[in-house]
């Protein structure tokens, strides 16, 4: 992977034969999604926001992971988005912190702007495997063709009850289930 990092970013990303089963995306941004002032107010001071993960957030995450793995017989991978992407231990930080869905093997998108909507097209454009995806942000701006995939999570509080539901439904997942 070191070796591809060092090319073009859209040349970067390294075609990988297709899975046994189909193949979902989780983008995911972390700040306001992930990581959430919620959190850390309610963990307490000296926590730091970039090392408070909200446990309630990342509860729904991984459900809805699993649901959707059940719900499609399809496995469920989770590429990045965040600005936190370029650091080196965020995998393991967000692994140390209760992520149970598995990385994809290109588990970040490019830093080429202009915008992440942008950075997401070029990342599925390189991966003509994925079935399907969700892009879980706080940015609301994300272009026309990505309305339907966005769950825009409420800033300061991050993954809802309310996001969580509407993935549920793009699915299919009946309530109960």
């Amino acid at each position: 992977m070191a070796e591809t990092e060092k090319s073009s970013p859209t040349k970067a990303f390294k075609r990988t034969r297709q899975p046994k089963k189909p193949l979902i995306v989780f983008f995911l941004d972390l700040d306001d999604v992930l990581i959430t002032h919620r959190a850390s107010h309610g963990i307490g001071p000296g926590t730091g926001l970039f090392n408070t993960i909200d446990p309630v957030a990342m509860g729904l995450f991984n459900r809805l992971a699993e649901k959707v793995e059940k719900k499609t017989g399809a496995e469920v991978r989770v590429v990045l988005i965040s600005a936190k992407r370029n650091k080196s231990s965020i995998k393991q930080m967000l692994r140390r912190n209760g992520l149970k869905p598995k990385f994809h093997r290109d588990w970040r998108t490019d830093f080429n702007g202009p915008h992440r909507s942008f950075e997401v097209d070029r990342w599925l454009a390189a991966h003509p495997q994925v079935k399907d995806y969700q892009i879980f942000d706080d940015i609301s701006d994300f272009r026309p063709h990505h309305k339907e995939r966005h769950v825009c999570c409420p800033g300061y509080d991050g993954l809802s009850w309310e996001n969580f539901q509407q993935v549920k439904r793009y699915f299919g997942i009946k309530p109960g289930e």
